[in-house]
């Protein structure tokens, strides 16, 4: 994350803010996530929790890299440094989300780390998104079922994306208390 020059107690301030409202965002999402999990593993067979499960679990994604590009998007505004261009919001869900953690984490909240795409849990989250379309534009009654499997990668897909926020959270913590005055 770049600072001004000499920082200022108004970008400390502002960045986390912003830092807090995103936690708190991450922290809602998470728990409704959370919950619905706790249901279905204790009612395994429960169709409706199924589908609420992995809906939540991609209002989670795509919630949460919604707010962490906001994040970035204020404290570049509070900087000096030059913005390239966010994301296009007109990308397809699975693409917009892979895109906008790159941006977000490239050079600018975690310089030299991102999070990993080239490996399982990348890939559940993949497979996850599948799950999702199917539910969230049904076409006929036979794939509006959530499968063990589909619970598995999307369980898989939740622990890979949970991680990669922790990742990025600690890191975007790290670098506001480096620029408090």
């Amino acid at each position: 994350m770049s600072s001004p020059d000499v920082p200022t107690p108004l970008f400390f301030h502002v960045a986390n803010d912003a830092l807090t409202v995103f936690r708190r965002l991450l922290d809602a999402l998470r728990a409704d996530v959370e919950s619905i999990h706790g249901y279905v593993n204790q009612h395994p067979i429960d169709q409706a929790m199924r589908r609420a499960f992995v809906r939540s679990c991609w209002g989670y994604f795509e919630g949460s890299t919604f707010g962490l590009a906001h994040y970035v998007g204020t404290v570049e505004d509070l900087t000096s440094s030059k913005h390239d261009k966010r994301p296009d919001d007109g990308e397809r869900t699975l693409d917009s989300l892979k895109l906008t953690l790159k941006w977000c984490t490239s050079d600018r909240l975690t310089p030299g780390w991102a999070p990993a795409f080239g490996v399982l849990g990348w890939k559940a989250v993949q497979k996850s998104f599948v799950v999702r379309n199917r539910l969230m534009h049904p076409k006929r009654a036979e794939t509006f079922v959530v499968s063990d499997e589909d619970l598995t990668v999307t369980r898989d897909a939740l622990l890979w994306f949970t991680k990669s926020m922790s990742d990025i959270l600690e890191r975007a913590l790290k670098a506001v208390e480096e620029y408090k005055p």
